[in-house]
C-alpha cells in the first residue's frame, strides 16, 4: 500500500509552514503569514510535525465525499505513493458534475426515438470494470467508467431514450461503490424504490462484450510508463484521454508540451 504525500515548506528560519498559511508577494515569491520567504521542499509523507496534511473537513465540505473518493482511487494505483493534487480533485469534482448534467437530461428524453448504439459498449464497460475492480486496479475502472461515460454524452441527443436510461442504470451501478451519494439521488431519480446496495453487479453477455482490442503502452518523455487495453482503431482523443486516466497522478498535464499518438501502439506523452 502506498502512502499519501503532498508538498512541504519550510520558512528562513528552517520551520515547517502550514500551505494554507502561504501565499506570494508581488515579485511571485513565497511568504508566510508574517512576510518571511517560504521555501517549497520535496513532496513527503503527510505528517502534522511537517504541517504537510489536509484538513478532511474542509475537503468534504467544499468538493463532497464522492469527489474525494474519486480523486483518490482514479488518480493512483493503490500500491503507488499518491500524491495530493488540488488540481487532480477539482478535475473529479467538475466530472461528477457533468455526469448528473447529463443524466439530468437523459431524464428528459427518456421518450426520445433514435438509434440503439450503446449496447454493445455497455457490455463490454461491464465486463472490463468487473474484472478491474476484482484486481484492484480501481484507477483503470475509473477510466473505462469515464470512456464508456463520454460515449453517452456524445450521443444524448442521437440516442434511443430507453437505451439512455439503461445505460445510466449501469453507470450508476458500476460508480456506485466509488461514488455512493450520488449514485443513490441518481438511482432515485430513476423511479426505483429499492436501495442501490441491495441490488445485483451487473450482468454482462459473453457475446456483446467481445472486442477486437490491442494494448497500447503509455510513453512519458520516451520511456514506457504503462499500459491500457482499448477496442482496436480507436480514435486518437480516445486514447489520449485514456492514457492520462490511466497514469492519473503520474502526469502533471499542465507540463505536456505535446501527445503523439500511433494509432493500436502507443501514446506519448512529451513534457517540457
Amino acid at each position: 500500500q502506498g502512502m499519501v504525500i503532498h508538498k512541504a515548506y519550510k520558512n528562513e528560519e528552517n520551520e515547517w509552514v502550514y500551505p494554507a498559511d502561504i501565499t506570494q508577494d508581488d515579485s511571485g515569491n513565497l511568504i508566510d503569514n508574517f512576510g518571511s520567504r517560504v521555501f517549497e521542499c520535496p513532496a513527503e509523507k503527510m505528517s502534522k510535525s511537517k504541517k504537510n496534511t489536509v484538513s478532511p473537513e474542509s475537503i468534504v465540505d467544499s468538493h463532497g465525499v464522492d469527489a474525494v473518493r474519486l480523486f483518490i482511487v482514479s488518480d493512483t494505483p493503490p500500491e503507488k505513493d499518491f500524491e495530493w493534487n488540488t488540481d487532480a480533485l477539482d478535475g473529479a469534482l467538475r466530472f461528477l458534475r457533468r455526469v448528473w448534467k447529463t443524466f439530468s437530461e437523459a431524464l428528459t428524453r427518456k421518450e426520445q426515438s433514435g438509434a440503439v448504439t450503446l449496447v454493445k459498449p455497455m457490455h463490454r464497460c461491464i465486463k472490463q470494470v468487473s474484472e478491474k475492480y476484482e484486481s484492484n486496479s480501481l484507477n483503470k475502472a475509473v477510466a473505462l467508467i469515464r470512456e464508456f461515460f463520454n460515449a453517452l454524452e456524445s450521443k444524448i441527443t442521437t440516442e434511443d431514450g430507453a437505451s439512455l436510461l439503461r445505460s445510466f442504470e449501469t453507470i450508476i451501478k458500476i460508480l456506485y461503490p466509488i461514488a455512493p451519494f450520488i449514485c443513490h439521488e441518481m438511482w432515485e431519480a430513476l423511479g426505483h424504490t429499492t436501495e442501490i446496495s441491495d441490488e445485483s453487479w451487473p450482468q454482462y453477455d459473453e457475446g456483446l462484450a467481445s472486442l477486437d482490442t490491442v494494448t497500447v503502452a503509455i510513453q512519458v518523455n520516451g520511456r514506457v510508463r504503462d499500459t491500457f487495453n482499448v477496442e482496436k482503431d480507436a480514435e486518437d482523443d480516445t486514447l489520449t484521454e485514456m492514457a492520462f486516466d490511466t497514469l492519473g497522478n503520474r502526469c502533471d498535464r499542465s507540463a505536456v508540451q505535446k501527445v503523439v499518438v500511433v494509432k493500436n501502439r502507443v501514446v506519448n506523452i512529451v513534457l517540457r
